[in-house]
């Protein structure tokens, strides 16, 4: 049994050294490989599996040359980068070129078929992108071993019809067509029988009196987007009775298609459907939707309408099978409101997602509901056997008291919505022990006593202080709390309050509560000194300029606005920046030494041109993981090996992309900058000036 990595590379350098001295001391020239012959690649590639971090990976087979020399000649294609979302394929030269055949295998199963080349830039993940020529030539070989390993195919064109005769390779097992304009049915006629899953999407989908809609009998899954459908009455849509799973015109604008044109009541196999009402209003309209019209073997129905509620009938047939429901109807009908949906036939109903405006009658009590998600309109009681709740406020103690009881004991999940800022105060017990993760909105100063409200269970915290100034918050947070996310208005005593247990604590100011901005409190005052107990931090305030953070932080998450402009160019920097980044205790080092991970935001999505020092990172802090966001979308993140004390050799690797190589920094007191550019919010690849060294020397 292999117990770590760690061990593991240990053993392998052991046998890459004895089969060295092997091969030295034999005067047979009989050499044994121990590396081949007596460790089987099948635990090799076992081992290199185990590495979950692409940088690991590199690292590793840079300490085993052989080992990675071996593998590629033999089998590189069972060797796989994790989760590579970019691809550099402008700046090659960056790129590691002694892991382009694997790296390329990683992304060899996708291909990309478009029409126009700015479209490309969508795709940065993507390898194999293809230019498509006018004529439907589809300028990719056909043929050939690297065909064949391709499962999933994108056609993404801009201002044109498909090509009926367009060919996708054989081994395709997903398709994925997208455009601008409309999709002529039947498109599908040129898909491979190898193709399971067919998503389309468009502005238009037309099914004219000329041809039904014909699926091939091979696709297993459909789902159709349409901002608008147009199929005739007189239109068949012939559909294989052995799919199992169909998504048809979600949020279109119609016109209505019947629901009798799919004849579901053949569809044994299907167990998953999401369906929009309003694209099948001719029955809809009628309300007389009867029994063994939907698939009767439906585990998961996604279901949207408009001004008309289903019918009861519609369900029944789902009784023994219907496990996951989510009924979906715009707030605006406020016709609905007084008009029950009744679900009462659904006894094995477990998942039930609610955001309509109707009154809905549940499963015959007790249910055996055990997540109930519900956005406005109302319900009859509560399942007592609920593990996961989300509710809001207004309507939980509408419900509390007709039946004043606590929730359920079950629960471990408690989401109390407030959309409109009232905190309208909750009984005292309403909440059971046994929930773990609470999700609150509370006003302190309309509770007599905080202590007891939130129960000792809860370990994960979402609190949002809807009080501006300053409260006490005495025992409203419990001892057991070890992650807080915590949104409120920042107070010189606020930490006073933050119990021990604390590990992860998200920190937040509240912009607007109760009518009150903030704009006339002097932040820039008050003084933070973060407790020794915690070690994730994210803190986003922008405001407070005094800060010490803890030796005990092992992560980081921070927000940056200030930066100075340079030859055009906004420059971020943390050792520039005179807000919460500064450590004040720290000898001149930016972040304790502790630090790990960070996560740093900066810029807003408008900046278009904008870079960040990188040298301040290296050499100001120890800092491994580097997270690159703005505006909580993440841009890039970067992993940074150090070889030396003295950081004069530097490896950072790009985890999306594999973009990365050495840093070379001179032994001086005073390094030169260097600087991360291409930070957009189109995920381009990025790339750092000076002293670059191309990784592929080093290997």
């Amino acid at each position: 049994m292999i117990c770590s990595i760690e061990s593991t590379i240990i053993v392998i350098l052991v046998l890459l050294t004895m089969s060295d001295n092997h091969c030295s001391n034999n005067s047979n020239n009989s050499q044994i490989n121990y590396l081949t012959d007596r460790l089987s690649n099948l635990i090799l590639l076992d081992i290199i599996s185990k590495i979950d971090n692409n940088v690991d990976m590199i690292c590793f087979f840079m300490t085993c040359k052989r080992l990675y020399h071996t593998i590629r000649l033999q089998s590189y294609k069972n060797i796989k980068f994790k989760e590579l979302t970019q691809y550099p394929f402008v700046r090659i030269q960056p790129f590691i070129p002694s892991f382009k055949q694997i790296s390329q295998h990683t992304l060899s199963h996708k291909l990309v078929l478009i029409n126009q080349g700015n479209i490309f830039s969508k795709y940065k993940g993507i390898e194999n992108i293809h230019i498509l020529k006018d004529d439907g030539d589809n300028q990719f070989d056909s043929g050939g071993e690297e065909s064949e390993q391709i499962q999933r195919v994108i056609i993404s064109i801009k201002d044109s019809q498909l090509d009926p005769s367009l060919k996708i390779p054989s081994s395709t097992h997903s398709l994925i067509i997208q455009t601008n304009r409309h999709i002529d049915a039947p498109p599908l006629k040129y898909i491979p029988p190898s193709v399971k899953h067919v998503i389309m999407m468009c502005e238009q989908f037309k099914c004219d009196d000329k041809e039904d809609f014909i699926v091939p009998d091979t696709v297993e899954s459909l789902s159709l987007h349409a901002t608008t459908m147009n199929v005739r009455a007189n239109t068949i849509v012939k559909l294989p009775n052995t799919l199992k799973s169909l998504g048809w015109g979600r949020r279109s604008n119609g016109p209505f298609i019947s629901l009798d044109q799919f004849k579901f009541h053949t569809f044994t196999s299907m167990t998953s459907l999401t369906i929009n009402f309003k694209d099948f209003g001719v029955v809809a309209s009628v309300g007389s939707v009867g029994g063994g019209v939907l698939p009767p073997n439906l585990t998961f129905l996604d279901l949207s309408f408009m001004d008309i509620i289903p019918p009861s009938s519609l369900f029944k047939p789902l009784a023994s099978s219907l496990t996951n429901l989510r009924l979906t109807s715009p707030h605006r009908f406020k016709n609905l409101y007084g008009q029950f949906i009744d679900l009462g036939p659904l006894n094995n109903l477990t998942n039930l997602y609610l955001f309509c405006c109707g009154s809905v009658k549940l499963p015959v009590y007790p249910s055996s509901i055990v997540q109930l998600d519900a956005y406005g309109g109302t319900f009859d009681y509560i399942p007592k056997s609920l593990e996961s709740f989300q509710i809001e406020s207004d309507l939980l103690l509408e419900l509390y008291k007709s039946n004043p009881t606590p929730l359920p004991s079950t629960l471990t999940y408690l989401w109390i919505t407030d959309y409109v800022h009232r905190s309208v105060p909750l009984p005292t017990g309403i909440i059971p022990h046994g929930v773990t993760s609470l999700d609150i909105s509370i006003d302190p100063t309309k509770y007599g006593v905080l202590e007891g409200l939130i129960p000792t269970s809860v370990k994960t915290l979402d609190l949002k202080i809807s009080h501006f100034g300053q409260t006490d918050l005495t025992g409203l947070i419990p001892s057991s709390v070890e992650t807080l996310h915590l949104c409120c208005n920042i107070t010189p005593d606020l930490l006073s309050f933050i119990p021990t247990s604390v590990k992860s604590f998200d920190l937040r100011q509240a912009n607007f509560i109760h009518g009150h901005d903030g704009k006339n409190i002097k932040y820039e005052n008050l003084s933070f000194i973060f407790p020794n107990h915690i070690e994730t931090l994210k803190w986003y305030s922008d405001e407070i300029k005094s800060v010490t953070y803890s030796d005990s932080i092992t992560s980081l998450s921070i927000k940056t606005t200030n930066f100075k402009t340079q030859n055009g160019k906004n420059i971020y920097s943390l050792s520039k920046n005179d807000n919460n980044n500064c450590n004040n205790n720290n000898n001149g080092v930016m972040l304790p030494k502790n630090i790990k991970k960070l996560t740093w935001m900066i810029g807003t999505t408008k900046e278009k041109n904008m870079c960040i020092r990188l040298d301040d990172i290296i050499n100001l802090t120890n800092i491994e993981e580097l997270e690159i966001q703005i505006d909580y979308t993440t841009l890039s993140t970067f992993s940074i090996r150090r070889f030396d004390g003295n950081n004069s050799r530097v490896l950072i690797v790009d985890n999306q992309s594999l973009f990365g190589g050495f840093i070379i920094q001179p032994t001086s007191q005073s390094p030169s900058p260097f600087y991360l550019h291409s930070l957009t919010i189109d995920h381009r690849c990025p790339f750092w000036r000076r002293f670059i060294i191309n990784i592929s020397k080093n290997v």
